[in-house]
């Protein structure tokens, strides 16, 4: 990997530990800056769509999930996953159709037990714990 892309990846790097240690919680903008990281290194060629895309989704996803984290930053990170969903759909439709319906499962419990969460002030727990 040469120094440009190395700086690229760290910049991403950076900008993830923000999202999910909530750095800067009244910021959501800093979330759309990640999204944008991630698609710069891949159109250079620095990793691959699939891994960057699931990468992204991640680590939104277990922010969204973090109940010591603030809620509307929680919020926040759930409709940033939109983007590297959609995007991992198309690039998985043909090879793994099943893992684009975990994808869309997974997100659709998050939103809903995120959704309680806000109507009670308080947090839910996932289906799997019930």
């Amino acid at each position: 990997m040469d120094r440009r892309h190395e700086e690229l990846r760290e910049r991403w790097d950076r900008l993830g530990i923000g999202i999910r240690c909530a750095y800067n919680p009244w910021l959501p903008p800093v979330i759309l800056l990640y999204l944008q990281a991630g698609r710069r290194l891949v159109s250079a060629g620095a990793m691959d769509d699939v891994a960057v895309q699931r990468r992204m989704l991640s680590l939104l996803m277990r922010t969204a999930d973090d109940k010591a984290l603030p809620l509307p930053w929680r919020m926040a990170c759930l409709d940033c996953t939109a983007r590297p969903r959609a995007r991992l759909g198309r690039l998985l439709a043909g090879s793994d159709p099943g893992a684009v319906a975990r994808l869309s499962r997974d997100a659709e419990d998050l939103a809903e037990r995120l959704e309680a969460a806000l109507a009670t002030g308080g947090y839910v727990s996932s289906r799997s714990a019930e």
